[in-house]
């Protein structure tokens, strides 16, 4: 539960200052469309999103400004959801709420607490994060296309990048004691069942199911672990290999050579990718469109 919650109030902390519907006073770091960005909630947001300076002024300087970018597009992209009519309503609300993590209303309230909102703030300030995911998800579905055709030509200009890896699948016997190891090792090499054992003795999860790891690739397991398997030819055993989690003894049952992937099986893989890469830069076309044809004044002396 309590990781739900930090989770929680990393979510809230990146949307303080940004959204508040009570009046600001002070001094003003920008006007998007003769509507102000107070200078305090500026600083909430980056101080929330981006933490403390890293002593580095140019570095801190370029995050300042991006904080204040998208500050000023997120003003940007809620106007345009005024302008375009899209609301959201409070079933759609309601339904995110519920989603977002199973809190109970104790920790629910007592997180809001620590922040210092009240429930009303924190759905106002919800529902506006909703509204701008919203509002890009209105404007960009139905401008992004991909043909087969592309699909097609990805598949064949990029092959090399669809491979099904190297695998070996494997069964595991892990003890703690060394000499029991040498033991278990000693009565594998005279044919002693390897199931029955891992079954009697290994203290890892899968010991029910006979020591099975399944099909593993490389970067699955300890590297001292990898260096022997992926050598060893079926039905090969190794010696007890130590690590930090004991002695493991390790059967190797079968082994798959690097295979490239058709293109039925990548075909979605590649939509994913082409599509999300078209969305990304369609909203930048547009955010780009929002900025040109609306008033934003900055106050640089301030950033």
């Amino acid at each position: 539960m309590k990781s739900k919650r930090l989770i929680f109030a990393f979510i809230m902390l990146s949307l303080m200052g940004e959204f508040c519907s009570h009046h600001r006073s002070g001094e003003v770091i920008a006007w998007v469309n003769d509507e102000p960005i107070y200078f305090n909630e500026f600083q909430k947001r980056l101080k929330a999103v981006w933490g403390e300076p890293s002593g580095d002024e140019d570095f801190d300087y370029r995050l300042r400004l991006k904080c204040l970018e998208e500050m000023i597009t997120q003003r940007l992209i809620l106007k345009e959801a005024e302008r375009l009519k899209i609301k959201l309503s409070d079933q759609e609300l309601e339904k995110e709420l519920g989603q977002l993590l199973d809190l109970d209303r104790a920790d629910f309230l007592q997180t809001l607490n620590e922040l210092g909102l009240n429930e009303k703030e924190w759905k106002e300030q919800f529902r506006a994060l909703l509204l701008i995911k919203k509002t890009v998800d209105v404007v960009l579905r139905y401008q992004v296309e991909v043909s087969e055709d592309e699909l097609k030509s990805y598949y064949q200009s990029h092959r090399d990048e669809f491979v099904a890896p190297e695998r070996v699948r494997v069964k595991q016997i892990l003890v703690s004691d060394e000499k029991l190891a040498n033991s278990l090792w000693r009565r594998l090499k005279k044919g002693a069942d390897f199931s029955e054992l891992a079954r009697e003795y290994s203290q890892s999860p899968e010991a029910k199911k006979g020591g099975d790891l399944g099909w593993v690739e490389r970067g699955q397991l300890p590297r001292a672990i990898e260096d022997v398997i992926f050598k060893l030819k079926p039905p090969k055993i190794t010696k007890p290999i130590k690590t930090a989690f004991g002695y493991h003894i390790l059967k190797v049952v079968e082994r798959t050579a690097p295979e490239k992937l058709s293109f039925s099986e990548v075909k979605q893989e590649i939509y994913k990718r082409l599509l999300e890469e078209k969305k990304d830069q369609l909203y930048k076309e547009w955010i780009s469109q929002l900025w040109k044809r609306s008033q934003i004044v900055i106050n640089y002396q301030l950033i």
